[in-house]
């Protein structure tokens, strides 16, 4: 209770109130204004305030499971009871999460995500090694899937879910613990793998040191129209390519509007690191590659291979890969590529053929008012106004 906002906000005036006297009955006239907002504010933590946020909630067809502020933010868990999915949400942003209702007889090994994009980050597999060698068992792989620190993640725990029963050794790299606790609670999360409760950077540094070497990783970071601005600096990239074996792959997901010059500093930040890169569009309807699509905001994952020569490639989908689900069949294999060309200077003429480094990343941080904007802008349309202003 007093580690919420509130309950902070509670404690400071109270200890004001004994440092200075003089300001105490000032502090009584705040008491009317504190016990109203406690009983009847939907976003105190009682049970009262759960019961009528619920029947507010329940006229637009959502139900909350649970919630708890942590962290990154205002952490909630909720259903949709008319079309079936659970999501979780961290103040501005939908995370992500899983359709709960199923057709008859449809019972795949791992849930289907509501989000595409999820499903393409497990092409991280289908990616050839290249040069005439042939690619590790998956019970003789290993992957780390890492979120981003000091920001909600997404949702997104089918992709490890999926690497897990593929039989792939995975590590997730989480700095929430409420967000972790409740993907275990709520979102069937599998429990045999490695979970790490740290910040990013500190994560890669001290596996650095350790030596250590992944066939796989996800870099699947939080990027709601404000980029984590350190977790795609030129050096922090430089740590993930020493984590990566040498006929490793990586996935990165980036969000963004891909009008503004941040897609192109993080798109050549990455390449400078990993030349051997091919970028996709979360897959729509189409089945095929789209050309000269409008540069707006979209999610799209960047693959990459860490040995240098060979065209990056991957190998036919099939059951297997598919685990059971028709969403990942539909969605899985990547199709609508973004040409390299899309990113350079003259799409940007503003930053150049410019990079991202520590501590020179001002220029990046310019455009997140404009981008957060764009991405607040595609959440009011997702959900309903009355959900994201009470729950």
């Amino acid at each position: 209770m007093f580690m919420t906002t509130f309950g902070l906000q509670l404690v400071v005036a109270s200890v004001y109130a004994i440092i200075f006297p003089s300001y105490m009955s000032l502090f009584f006239f705040s008491l009317p204004a504190a016990y109203l907002l406690s009983t009847t504010s939907v976003h105190m933590p009682f049970a009262r305030s759960t019961t009528q946020l619920n029947l507010t909630l329940q006229e637009v067809n959502y139900s909350l499971v649970e919630r708890q502020e942590s962290l990154t933010g205002y952490i909630s868990v909720l259903d949709n009871t008319q079309l079936g999915f659970r999501a979780m949400r961290c103040d501005h942003s939908l995370l992500g999460g899983e359709w709960t209702r199923r057709p008859p007889n449809y019972n795949p090994k791992v849930s289907d995500p509501i989000y595409a994009v999820f499903t393409m980050l497990e092409a991280v597999r289908l990616v050839e090694p290249g040069s005439g060698l042939t690619r590790r068992e998956d019970r003789d792989s290993n992957a780390l899937v890492m979120y981003e620190d000091n920001h909600p993640l997404r949702l997104n725990r089918t992709t490890p879910a999926s690497l897990i029963q593929h039989g792939i050794e995975t590590t997730v790299v989480e700095v929430d613990p409420v967000v972790y606790k409740f993907a275990l609670q709520h979102f069937n999360f599998p429990r045999n793998h490695t979970a790490v409760i740290d910040d990013a950077i500190t994560f890669v540094e001290t596996a650095r040191r350790e030596a250590k070497q992944y066939d796989y990783i996800i870099h699947d970071v939080f990027t709601g129209g404000v980029e984590p601005v350190k977790l795609f600096t030129w050096e922090f990239m430089q740590g993930l390519d020493a984590l990566l074996k040498d006929d490793g792959v990586i996935a990165i997901n980036y969000a963004g509007d891909l009008s503004l010059p941040a897609a192109g500093l993080v798109v050549r930040t990455i390449r400078w690191v990993f030349p051997e890169c091919r970028i996709f569009r979360e897959n729509g309807d189409s089945e095929e590659s789209t050309e000269n699509e409008p540069l707006d905001f979209t999610n799209m994952v960047i693959f990459c291979k860490k040995k240098q020569g060979t065209p990056l490639k991957f190998r036919p989908s099939d059951e297997n890969d598919y685990l059971g689900s028709q969403l990942r069949e539909l969605y899985m294999y990547p199709r609508r590529e973004i040409g390299p060309e899309t990113f350079d200077m003259a799409n940007y003429p503003t930053v150049g053929q410019q990079i991202l480094e520590v501590g020179k990343t001002s220029i990046l941080e310019t455009y997140h008012t404009q981008s957060a904007i764009g991405h607040w802008n595609i959440m009011r349309s997702v959900l309903p106004a009355r959900v994201w202003e009470n729950f």
